[in-house]
């Protein structure tokens, strides 16, 4: 048993007393050898404290079936003491003690780029993220989020769209899937050699004071983030805060001044952060490899001339037929058909009832 997880049990020890407690005893043998007055050598434990340690040594077989439990749900437990435990996580202001694992840890050999932003994205974020997402994963990144809702999840997608892998840092337990829709999207990240991380226990459920704390550990996996729609006070923010404590390249999603969703990412352009104005500078700004542009017949995008015409007028905003139909010079029963066309063929969307956006 890892000697971090552990202590991780014992209800009052943080990550601070552990590096403590480890200087005096480095195993748990060593400590559960050790008496009561060679526990008091470890300052900053409280006698409360070094109750509970003792209670526990004297009596862990529920430390013991806890990690039982981890087995019996395929998950890893890596503490901070192991070989393959992240590098960025060790000296991070508040690191864990260890991290929880389902699948895979992100390779340390590809640049990783952590993806956030609003929940309630509009659809010029929804479309961004998976534009970017994907883009990138093609020219070989790996994207971690925190599978949430909006621009979380919209990377992950995009990011599995381009055959890249993703990775999902959860507020709760790696075994808790939350929000509950994005249950497909769980599997699809571990099916396409991704892997799910929590600095929490299996079984825990989110609480809202976890997910600041979660934003730590996605910008700590990541060699840049980049924020995509965020309000002026929002979590997103708090992941570039982060970004900016751990020395990381921070860029940021230009919109229109108008926009609430706008406001926070202009503000974090004004501050110094990197301003997004195309993928292709994206990918050189992070030293990636430019995608490669497949010029084969299955994949290129082949449209009619009604339906070039009407892609041509969409927009990652939504416009209505009535708008649609006055700007490309089709009829209204034109537009409604050509649109169904672009639909099934996966290059438009109906964001809302009669209102259609341009997916790319």
């Amino acid at each position: 048993m890892n000697k971090y997880f552990y202590l991780s049990q014992i209800k009052g020890i943080g990550i601070m007393h552990m590096d403590e407690i480890f200087s005096e005893f480095p195993s748990i043998k060593a400590l559960k050898e050790a008496d009561e007055l060679a526990l008091y050598r470890c300052q900053s434990l409280t006698p409360k404290e070094i109750n509970s340690i003792k209670k526990a040594l004297k009596d862990d077989d529920y430390i013991w079936k806890k990690w039982d439990r981890l087995k019996e749900k395929n998950v890893r437990y890596i503490g901070r003491d192991d070989d393959v435990f992240p590098d960025f996580l060790r000296f991070i202001a508040l690191p864990p003690a260890g991290i929880y694992v389902k699948g895979n840890l992100p390779s340390k050999d590809k640049k990783k780029v952590g993806m956030v932003g609003a929940r309630m994205c509009t659809p010029y974020g929804m479309s961004a993220a998976r534009s970017i997402g994907k883009s990138l994963a093609e020219a070989g990144a790996e994207i971690i989020s925190g599978m949430a809702r909006g621009v979380d999840a919209y990377s992950h997608e995009g990011a599995l769209n381009g055959k890249g892998r993703t990775f999902a840092v959860l507020a709760g337990g790696v075994d808790v899937i939350y929000p509950r829709e994005n249950a497909g999207l769980y599997n699809r990240i571990l099916e396409n050699g991704g892997g799910i991380i929590s600095e929490h226990y299996i079984e825990e459920e989110p609480l809202p004071g976890m997910f600041p704390q979660r934003n730590r550990i996605i910008s700590a996996l990541s060699d840049a983030i980049i924020i995509i729609e965020a309000r002026r006070k929002s979590g997103s923010l708090l992941t570039a805060n982060y970004a900016m404590d751990q020395g990381k390249d921070l860029y940021a999603l230009p919109g229109r001044i108008t926009d609430e969703l706008s406001q926070g990412t202009d503000e974090l352009i004004r501050e110094g952060a990197f301003c997004i104005a195309s993928v292709e500078k994206l990918l050189t700004d992070l030293e990636l490899k430019g995608c490669e542009r497949v010029s084969s017949e299955d994949n290129k995008i082949i449209l009619e001339k009604e339906e070039s015409l009407l892609y041509s007028c969409l927009r990652l905003t939504p416009k209505g037929l009535d708008e649609l139909s006055r700007e490309s010079g089709l009829s209204l029963t034109k537009v409604i058909n050509v649109l169904a066309a672009l639909r099934a063929k996966g290059y438009a969307s109906e964001y809302f009832m009669n209102q259609y956006i341009r997916r790319v």
